[in-house]
């Protein structure tokens, strides 16, 4: 009985060396300023992504997302249902101050609902905010909103300062 349970524990012993292992995450290929103006995707960045804030819109909705090993944020957008026009953007201010810069993702009409589209990342020191803008109206009526104003009348929604 004894020699069967060698051998049981033995071929388990032996299966477990042989099991590969499970991989480890790559680490990302940039860290805070280095990310501006790179995908999260490609640069390895969703894989600890978490979600700072969601705006709700009638045909979509935008999200804040942050990556800690990377040190950035990025917007990540998905509409719902149809919409001639669209516009998402991720605006930031570096720490210092200085002008507001708008990063941003333009929807139009496509075949398959959800549509998932994402910007490229910031780095997160930065103040950051993401506005979604929802239009069906001619593309010359068609602006992003501001950053520092208010909602317009064309549908536009700013999540807070972060």
């Amino acid at each position: 009985m004894r020699s069967l349970a060698r051998a049981l524990t033995g071929v388990v012993l032996a299966m477990v060396a042989v099991l590969p292992a499970t991989p480890a995450h790559a680490a990302p290929d940039c860290k805070y300023s280095n990310c501006d103006g790179a995908d999260p995707v490609a640069s390895g960045c969703t894989a600890d992504e978490e979600l700072l804030q969601e705006i709700l819109g009638p045909n979509a909705s935008v999200r804040l997302m942050r990556s800690r090993a990377c040190g950035a944020v990025w917007e990540e957008a998905t509409v719902k249902r149809g919409s001639n026009e669209w516009t998402a953007r991720l605006w930031s201010i570096d720490p210092e101050g200085g002008v507001e810069t708008g990063w941003g993702l333009t929807y139009e009409y496509k075949a398959t609902y959800p549509y998932t589209a994402r910007s490229i990342m910031r780095d997160y020191r930065k103040s950051v905010r993401v506005c979604d803008q929802f239009s069906t109206e001619d593309r010359d009526r068609f602006n992003p909103p501001s950053p520092t104003g208010s909602d317009d009348e064309l549908g536009s929604v700013c999540g807070e300062w972060f």
